[in-house]
């Protein structure tokens, strides 16, 4: 499985001046070297899709073979979970997207365990059938999942995990749960979703930590964020409209990251811990966070034994600073935050950063 691919979910009505139709922009993308393709019936982009790979096709430009293409199940058709209305429903999805297989299947979250298991046993048909290669999940609590995995009248388990991971959200447990049963995780939102985020501390991309390392690395703040997903192996699927944005995006392969700023970033989304759904915070610090930076540089503020902020006479529960990320981490060995240009050797013992090709394996193992 790709590491680097492309989202195909696009808000309509949101367009600017001078962005590309999807068709083009998925067209755009493939040539940009990406191979895995992110697709959903319920995007409604389906059709445009696959034209996009008919054209590529016929150009000559890549070969069906050569790309990973995922759908998912309608949250309709995942709620009925009958065998045959899947089936008829992933023919649909193949044709819109002149494909004669998919590469994956995933299955939405429902919020209800007995649905998961009927829809996911309509889904193992077909990958017995080899109408899909590889079946997984989207938007799976680590409760579902386990559920899931654990289910005895099931023959596989998920192959891949998709789901919300960026440097303000890192899902810890469910990471290391997939770690321990080798599902691949697949990053829906690896920048935060930036273009929907309000003020400017929702917005990854606009991190003084990010930034900084993006100064340094001469790059682009979401080559960051996208870097430090790839480099823990979580592959990712931005999307975007705009030309630039989906080469830079695209281009991960000429630099690493540091083992600090994996760090630095890994503490970022602890200290974060900023759900977005929809392009909404769930959890927004900058609102719950009792006193600004230069509030608390001014007034001396310290800190508890247990970590916890307290004003003069006044404890605090909450601290959702940058500062903070330092102050949980030793950099005593870092001579500046700045380092190196483009930190490639031997910057991250084991990675490879070579192009990212489409040798990343997948299985659907049993429970």
């Amino acid at each position: 499985m790709p590491l680097v691919g492309y989202g195909t979910r696009v808000y309509r009505g949101r367009e600017r001046e001078g962005t590309l139709t999807l068709l083009d922009a998925v067209r755009t993308a493939l040539r940009a070297g990406c191979r895995l393709l992110d697709c959903s019936p319920d995007y409604g982009t389906q059709p445009e899709v696959g034209e996009a790979l008919c054209q590529t096709f016929k150009a000559h430009e890549t070969q069906r073979e050569r790309l990973f293409i995922v759908s998912s199940l309608s949250i309709e058709v995942a709620n009925h979970g009958d065998v045959s209305e899947v089936s008829t429903h992933v023919n649909e999805s193949i044709q819109q997207l002149h494909c004669d297989y998919l590469d994956l299947l995933l299955l939405p979250y429902i919020m209800d365990e007995q649905r998961h298991i009927a829809a996911w046993k309509a889904m193992e048909v077909l990958l017995s059938e080899g109408v899909v290669r590889h079946i997984g999940v989207g938007g799976f609590p680590l409760s579902s999942l386990k559920a899931l995995c654990e289910d005895p009248t099931l023959t596989c388990q998920p192959a891949v995990c998709q789901l919300e991971h960026h440097p303000f959200y890192r899902p810890d447990s469910l990471v290391e749960f997939c770690g321990e049963r080798r599902i691949q995780l697949l990053a829906n939102t690896p920048l935060g979703r930036p273009a929907l985020s309000r003020p400017p501390g929702q917005n990854p991309l606009k991190e003084p930590l990010i930034e900084m390392s993006s100064t340094a690395l001469e790059c682009s703040p979401a080559q960051i964020a996208l870097r430090w997903a790839v480099q823990q192996g979580v592959a990712v699927i931005p999307n975007s409209l705009c030309r630039t944005h989906i080469l830079e995006n695209a281009d991960l392969h000429s630099f690493t990251l540091a083992p600090f700023r994996i760090e630095v970033l890994h503490e970022m989304a602890a200290v974060r811990n900023m759900s977005f759904t929809d392009g909404s915070s769930v959890r927004n610090g900058e609102e719950r966070a009792p006193y600004t930076l230069e509030e608390i540089r001014a007034h001396g503020f310290v800190y508890d034994d247990g970590g916890t902020l307290i004003a003069p006479g006044s404890p605090y529960e909450y601290l959702q600073l940058t500062i903070d990320v330092f102050e949980r981490l030793d950099l005593s060995d870092v001579p500046e935050l700045a380092l190196a240009p483009r930190e490639i050797d031997g910057a991250f013992p084991g990675m490879d950063v070579e192009p990212i090709e489409c040798d990343e394996e997948i299985t659907n193992e049993q429970p």
